[in-house]
C-alpha cells in the first residue's frame, strides 16, 4: 500500500451495492438518510440507546480526564461516530457549516470502520486524541 502511492485512495473501502453485504453500522445509517431534509434538527440521541452512564460521559467531554475507554465500553465501539455526533451537535456545528447529520455519520462511520484493530494505533487512540485536541482547542 504503501509503496503504491494509494494509501488514501477512496477505492479502499467501497459501500456494496447490495445492503445486505453492508457492516450493521453503515447499514443503519444508509436506511436512515434516506429523505432527510438538508436543514434538520439537533441530533436525536436516543436512536444510540445511550445508557445513564454514556450520557454523563458526554456531559464531561470538556474535563481532562475524561476516559474514552468508558465511553468506547458504553458505547459499544462506537465512540468515534457517537463523540463526533455530539460535539458538532453540542457546537451548532450541522446548521453552521451546512452540514446534514445523516450525511455526516455515516463518513464518521466509514473511518470508524476503516481502522485496523491493532494494540495502539486504532479508533479508540484516533478518537482520544482528537478529544484532547477539542480539550485544548476549547479550554
Amino acid at each position: 500500500m504503501i509503496s503504491s502511492g494509494k494509501i488514501y485512495t477512496p477505492s479502499q473501502r467501497k459501500i456494496a451495492e447490495d445492503p445486505k453485504n453492508e457492516p450493521d453500522g453503515l447499514l443503519w445509517a444508509r436506511i436512515n438518510s434516506n429523505g432527510i431534509h438538508e436543514k434538520q434538527a439537533a441530533v436525536k440521541w436516543d436512536k444510540f440507546n445511550l445508557n445513564t452512564k454514556a450520557t454523563e460521559m458526554l456531559e464531561k467531554v470538556q474535563d481532562y480526564e475524561f476516559d474514552i475507554f468508558v465511553i468506547n465500553k458504553e458505547t459499544e465501539g462506537n465512540e468515534m461516530v457517537v463523540l463526533s455526533l455530539y460535539l458538532f451537535d453540542k457546537h451548532n456545528l450541522f446548521d453552521i457549516l451546512s452540514i446534514n447529520p445523516k450525511t455526516f455519520e455515516i463518513f464518521i462511520s466509514s473511518i470508524q470502520e476503516g481502522y485496523n484493530d491493532i494494540a495502539y494505533h486504532n479508533k479508540i487512540h484516533g478518537m482520544d486524541v482528537g478529544r484532547l485536541a477539542y480539550y485544548y482547542a476549547t479550554t
